[in-house]
């Protein structure tokens, strides 16, 4: 802010009340916008972590999932297995089971 040139003749060396209260105004709003842009920036970092956040835990959850599957796939198939094997087969195919069980 330009301040006043005040000469050295003015008899009083103290800025003007008005004068003060302007510059408070003025440096009051400063704070305010600044303030006001701070919690803004906060807000939308929050939001883009949240956001982030969100796409891990999926990413998560997706390979969760295909452990899951993959895991109740095997799961079965050896479950398949031993079933077969119990039934008399030798195979892991029904084929190669229902020749081992025909001979």
């Amino acid at each position: 802010m330009n301040r006043p040139r005040r000469l050295a003749s003015d008899e009083s060396s103290t800025p003007s009340r008005d004068y003060l209260y302007k510059e408070r105004s003025s440096l009051l709003s400063l704070m305010d916008m600044n303030r006001r842009r701070l919690t803004e920036e906060a807000r939308k970092r929050r939001i883009f972590e949240a956001k982030r956040q969100i796409g891990v835990d999926a990413l998560d959850y997706q390979v969760q999932e295909r452990r899951v599957a993959r895991s109740r796939a095997t799961r079965g198939r050896e479950a398949l297995r031993r079933r077969r094997q119990a039934a008399g087969g030798f195979g892991e195919t029904a084929g190669e089971t229902e020749a081992g069980r025909d001979s």
